[in-house]
């Protein structure tokens, strides 16, 4: 999470949270406002935790698809930044491990 405007970060924790409770709407929304967010400001850092919380509420309600993708770009993004401990997260999540 970012110290300096947590927002994005925890619109994605309330998105996960959301998806648990089953609201799945709700929580797709608050993801959709979090990535949004954690794209204009180009974090990268945030930008894959958002990613990686996007990939995992995909594969919890059945969007394999979206999943993948969300997997994907959080895979290229961190192979673009060099974060080696973000890229095995993304793997694992993606299901290249």
């Amino acid at each position: 999470m970012s110290a300096e405007d947590p927002h994005a970060p925890m619109l994605g924790s309330l998105a996960w949270t959301l998806t648990y409770m089953g609201f799945i709407d709700q929580a797709r929304s608050r993801l959709s406002k979090a990535l949004s967010e954690a794209r204009q400001r180009e974090r990268a850092y945030e930008l894959v935790l958002i990613l990686n919380i996007a990939s995992r509420i995909c594969q919890l309600i059945g969007m394999s698809d979206e999943s993948h993708r969300y997997a994907t770009q959080g895979l290229a993004l961190s192979d673009e930044h060099g974060s080696y401990t973000t890229r095995l997260i993304r793997r694992l999540t993606a299901g290249l491990g």
